[in-house]
């Protein structure tokens, strides 16, 4: 596992990435990559942007392992996102899908640019 720390270029907050190489047994890789997160003293977001794309993975039910592996944790927590709404919908309100009935939808609606300049002149003060 590979490890980055960046700046964000809008906030200057610090950033924390982890990569992988070239990954030969997947569900092993999954399996060490939460069990180091939920081993963390802190509760751990994971966001997951174009979530909606997992439908597509050649895999077969790699929805099935990623809800079975995330199902238990408890200093892990998740974020869904995705353009694509209705695909999204489909994935969390099928009854035979399995994230099924697993999250609490919310719509972000963009941000206002004066918004957007105003909230990063008053993190600038701090």
């Amino acid at each position: 596992m590979k490890t980055t720390i960046s700046y964000d270029t809008v906030t200057g907050f610090p950033e924390i990435g982890f990569g992988l190489g070239e990954i030969q047994q997947p569900e092993v890789t999954l399996d060490e990559i939460l069990s180091y997160l939920e081993s963390s003293e802190a509760v751990c977001i994971v966001a997951i942007d174009e979530f909606q794309k997992i439908a597509t993975f050649e895999e077969k039910n790699i929805e099935a392992l990623l809800r079975t592996k995330i199902q238990h944790l408890k200093k892990t927590q998740f974020v869904f996102a995705g353009s694509e709404r209705h695909l999204q919908e489909g994935i969390f309100s099928n009854p035979v899908r399995p994230f099924y009935n697993s999250v609490v939808f919310m719509q972000l609606l963009p941000i206002k640019e004066l918004e957007f300049i105003l909230s990063g002149q008053i993190k600038e003060r701090k």
